[in-house]
């Protein structure tokens, strides 16, 4: 199995030196935009700049809040990420879930159909933990069809893949990792597939 070795990020790691993560032998990097409503990512702006100057696939993420209205959270999201062709589709990160399943469903897809509209034909990343689909969204089928990047700190060669699932396109695999230009550890990423698999997947088409 092919992998691409990649990153992601949000304030925790103030200061990143996005060539020296490219020197490392990364070639993509996730930052943190937004959260709720209100947060911005202090981080983000230069993140995504750097990342792209520096060669590397750049994607950007909105970490779910569970009570706050999804169409405002992805009307804020957009307000601060500008999809751009070459960048990852945007992640939407699903975790520390207190809501049923069916609310939790239902805040998801608004934010989904709010967001999807301007990304070329693309869908969004859905990043969340392998159990999160069993034990919040019913199984998950609701969701299937969209791309999933798994959460699973484990020492197996492969990703696990949760049902519905067929497969996995990008897999978080540490919590924990040392690299070049990030201070501390911080969460490492594959991608499933090569490079110019990576590249293909990023956004097109958008005017």
């Amino acid at each position: 199995m092919n992998f691409v070795n990649g990153v992601d990020v949000s304030d925790f790691q103030p200061n990143v030196d996005w060539a020296q993560v490219k020197s490392s032998g990364h070639s993509f990097g996730i930052s943190k935009a937004t959260q709720s409503t209100d947060n911005v990512q202090t981080t983000f702006a230069g993140n995504m700049s750097s990342m792209r100057a520096n060669g590397m696939v750049a994607g950007a993420y909105h970490f779910l809040s569970w009570h706050t209205d999804p169409v405002a959270q992805a009307q804020h999201f957009l307000s601060v990420y500008k999809p751009q062709n070459g960048d990852l589709p945007p992640a939407l990160d699903c975790e520390a879930c207190d809501v049923s399943a069916d609310a939790a469903i239902a805040q998801m897809a608004k934010f989904l159909q709010t967001v999807e509209p301007h990304l070329g034909g693309a869908r969004m990343l859905l990043y969340m933990s392998y159990s999160f689909p069993s034990g919040n969204l019913n199984g998950g089928s609701d969701f299937s069809g969209h791309p999933l990047w798994v959460a699973a700190y484990n020492s197996d060669p492969t990703p696990p893949v949760p049902p519905p699932w067929q497969n996995v396109v990008m897999w978080q695999y540490t919590d924990a990792l040392q690299v070049a230009g990030i201070s501390g550890g911080v969460d490492g990423d594959r991608f499933v597939g090569t490079l110019a698999d990576l590249k293909a997947f990023a956004l097109k088409n958008l005017p």
